[in-house]
């Protein structure tokens, strides 16, 4: 019996080893932050996983030259999703046409702050190519849908940042 218990009890310490690695590895997978994804191809799975009140007014599909952010839920954070678009200042001009009679809020100069002086929540520019993160002062955000609950530690906020300047729009949505 003595034999036979060593290599149970070898065997239990091995099951048990690979158990406790298989749930550490489970768990850095959950508990560490997640990197964005930029990658345009990921795109159109990714908009279809959003509630589609927050993503109606997102395109189909993107262009070749768009640029693409994503950050999935991590914890207690937000998740965002940005998408910018080129155009031409035809099409900038016909979409703010388009959304301006509704929406709840329009800032024809941003300031960076992802709360907006009256209390509309808005977004930064994950798009912007650089470490920046304020729309410059040519852009024109349109907030489409904002709520908030428990004193702001849950909402969600969805719109449109246009320059006609630029040639572009950047569609955009939060969740927090």
């Amino acid at each position: 019996m003595g034999r036979i218990g060593k290599v149970i009890g070898i065997g239990c310490g091995t099951i048990l080893a690979i158990a406790v690695l298989v749930f550490g590895i489970a768990l850095c997978r959950v508990l560490l932050p997640k990197s964005p994804v930029t990658d345009c191809s990921k795109y159109p799975k990714i908009r279809a996983s959003w509630p589609s009140h927050l993503v109606a007014h997102f395109p189909a599909s993107l262009p070749p030259s768009a640029v693409f952010y994503f950050h999935p839920n991590y914890i207690q954070s937000g998740s965002s999703i940005q998408a910018r678009v080129p155009m031409s200042q035809e099409e900038g001009v016909s979409l703010l046409t388009k959304y301006s009679s509704n929406a709840l809020a329009i800032y024809q100069v941003y300031q960076g702050c992802v709360l907006a002086t009256n209390g509309i929540p808005t977004t930064v520019f994950y798009t912007s190519g650089t470490t920046d993160r304020e729309f410059p002062d040519d852009y024109c955000v349109l907030v489409l849908s904002a709520e908030t609950h428990y004193q702001w530690a849950n909402g969600q906020s969805a719109g449109i940042a246009v320059s006609t300047q630029r040639h572009e729009v950047v569609y955009w949505a939060e969740s927090w």
